[in-house]
């Protein structure tokens, strides 16, 4: 049974090992031992005794098969890497934050099981961004793809032909992948409209053909070349157009649109490529699935690129000497700012009318949606549970052990919870006591303060503005001069003045309690 620990390590550490041992095997190496026999092929880890399931390449390489459990802590440990390289984004909130509850505070964070048998958390926020995060893109592909079997199965019932269309442009390092994009967008907008469209030179090469629409998906890797984005597309006509008859109006339509969108010419083999509906029904099978994420590995052992989920695999791994840490991480940053609110699958205007299809969701709606209403209530977890398990990383861990034994779920979670670092509470810093600052003066200046003080505070009591000059008519008894204070003694004249008003005691005040510490301390 796997630590804790290995749990979000195991489909990386499988993916390195099934690498490790195809070259070990090739060697003659001690490392493991793969069983051809049967398919797919069985891997045997001697240091640690586990055994993995590997699938074979086309050029007798290996990929790992992960189980569910690794898939699904495979997304839990992308997840974490884009928390860190996206700190001010919706994912670093997704599946973090409890989803409000409007009129109601937040949701309980609430961990429960499927009929299906798969275990989920519900209260959590999701982010819907199917480009930087991976909990919601799994979520969301898996939706999509069972809109692209429905999809199919209804053409299919209405005798439509389905062709599988790759469509892709000349690409270099120096690339701007903004602009690049922009490009592509003006050259699939020359592509659809006006009288040089495809639809247009269809009808026109191909009388009484027609295309009843399409659906069009974006995928970009990373290669030697750069960026690479590019476009498979689901393409519907009458079932009398061949697939080499749709290449011939597809392959120069495209070489046109990218031309004058500014685009090098795409080549005229490997520009567009045209598929029976056999190949459409093993993409829109495929689409989405994990398997399909983990050929991040293959295709970069292959030299022909990574995936920007592959890229996030890089910086967990950090043992790739091209896609380093700091590479991975700026290429991760760059794409996710490139490709925000685009579309990734995108379906021709009325084709969903056609199929009698529901009208299409958004990702955020779509990843909204209730994972199973019928769902059993395992466990809820309150605050300091959830950051227990969110310090330690083990999201993923939870869920497995909801469905394998959901009885040790509140013992595993306390453990946690027992294993967080106790926190002393700071002590409260001292407050330090202003002290006055004692200046020390003779009697005539501190006699010049007092006056210079009373004619301030008497002037206004007379009317006087402030930074005018004082005339005879407002000048009064109460605005002292020096010659009144003149000498020894001056303060005590001052206070004995006729000009100051009587206090209740009897003593002459100047409307205003007097005190000699004032001059004699400041501060």
């Amino acid at each position: 049974m796997a630590t804790n620990s290995s749990i979000g390590q195991c489909a990386t550490e499988a993916a390195r090992d099934a690498r490790s041992a195809h070259e070990q095997t090739l060697a003659g190496g001690p490392l493991g031992i793969v069983t051809r026999n049967s398919s797919p092929a069985v891997f045997v880890d001697h240091e640690t005794g586990e055994i993995h399931t590997v699938g074979r390449n086309k050029d007798g390489s290996y990929r790992p098969i992960l189980t569910p459990e690794q898939s699904r802590a495979k997304r839990w440990a992308r997840k974490s890497v884009a928390n860190r390289l996206l700190p001010e984004s919706r994912v670093s909130k997704c599946m973090n934050w409890r989803r409000p509850n409007a009129g109601n505070g937040l949701a309980d964070i609430d961990v429960c099981k499927g009929t299906h048998g798969k275990a989920f958390y519900q209260g959590l926020m999701a982010c819907g961004d199917i480009w930087g995060c991976a909990c919601c893109a799994g979520k969301v592909s898996e939706r999509r793809r069972l809109e692209l079997q429905a999809a199919i199965a209804s053409a299919t019932a209405l005798g439509w032909a389905t062709h599988f269309v790759t469509l892709t442009v000349p690409h270099g390092v120096g690339d701007d992948l903004d602009i690049l994009l922009a490009s592509l967008s003006d050259s699939l907008k020359r592509l659809s409209t006006g009288k040089y469209s495809l639809k247009s030179q269809l009808a026109k090469c191909f009388p009484g053909c027609t295309q009843h629409g399409y659906i069009r998906a974006t995928e970009v890797t990373h290669g030697e070349h750069g960026w690479h984005p590019h476009f498979h597309i689901l393409v519907f006509t009458s079932p009398d157009l061949s697939p080499a008859d749709l290449r011939s109006v597809y392959s120069p339509a495209w070489q046109r649109a990218c031309l004058l969108s500014g685009l090098p010419k795409p080549h005229d083999v490997h520009g567009v490529t045209v598929q029976d509906g056999t190949k459409a029904a093993q993409y829109a099978s495929k689409w989405g699935l994990e398997d399909e994420m983990t050929k991040a590995h293959t295709k970069q052992a292959r030299g022909k690129g990574i995936t920007p989920f592959g890229l996030l695999d890089a910086v967990l791994d950090g043992t790739d000497p091209v896609y380093t840490k700091p590479r991975s991480s700026a290429l991760f940053i760059q794409f996710t700012k490139s490709f925000k609110g685009r579309r990734q699958l995108f379906w021709s205007v009325g084709l969903r009318a056609k199929l009698d299809l529901a009208p299409e969701l958004s990702d955020q709606e779509l990843v909204d949606l209730p994972d199973d209403d019928r769902a059993s209530l395992l466990a809820t977890l309150d605050d300091d549970d959830w950051r227990a398990v969110r310090r330690f990383r083990q999201e993923a861990h939870i869920l497995t052990v909801a469905e394998s034994n959901p009885s040790l779920l509140r013992q595993v979670v306390q453990s946690l919870r027992d294993a967080m670092p106790v926190q002393e509470p700071a002590p409260e810093p001292a407050v330090a006591m202003p002290q006055p600052v004692v200046v020390p003066l003779d009697d005539a200046t501190r006699d010049q303060l007092v006056l210079d003080w009373v004619n301030y505070r008497n002037s206004y009591l007379k009317g006087v503005h402030h930074g005018k000059a004082t005339t005879k008519e407002t000048a009064g008894s109460l605005l002292l001069s020096p010659e009144n204070l003149g000498g020894s003694g001056g303060l005590d004249r001052l206070l004995a003045s006729p000009g100051l008003l009587p206090s209740p005691s009897g003593s002459a005040q100047l409307g205003f309690t007097f005190d000699c510490a004032y001059a004699l301390r400041r501060g």
